[in-house]
């Protein structure tokens, strides 16, 4: 093989290597997203004393979702961040299943729900 095949080969190899970490990348995006440590420090901005009790990550529709239980005042709420833009979903008290929208209004600056 001469230098022309082995530039030949060079240059696939090099497409070949572009093309399987653009895959790799955009499936990482699609579905996994931010780590539950990112999710779980975003759910937990608004709640000084609160800790997690729970949390799962789960599909719902076309949404990757972390969601997590936290124990804040006495109360329980479940929050859910979405993995892939970080953004807070929905704040639910699980008490009294009232709307959580004071942490969720102030982060995004919209009602939710």
């Amino acid at each position: 093989m001469g230098l022309i095949g082995l530039l030949v080969v060079l240059i696939v190899s090099t497409v070949l290597i572009v093309i399987a970490v653009t895959v790799i990348l955009s499936v990482r995006r699609q579905t996994k997203g931010i780590s539950k440590d990112y999710a779980e420090e975003i759910a937990l901005r608004r709640f000084r004393n609160g800790r997690t009790i729970g949390a799962r990550f789960t599909k719902e529709k076309s949404l990757w979702i972390w969601e997590f239980d936290v124990l804040a005042g006495g109360d329980v709420y479940r929050i859910w961040v979405d993995a892939r833009t970080s953004g807070v979903i929905k704040a639910q008290n699980l008490k009294s299943g009232k709307p959580y929208l004071q942490s969720a209004d102030k982060m995004l600056g919209k009602r939710i729900g």
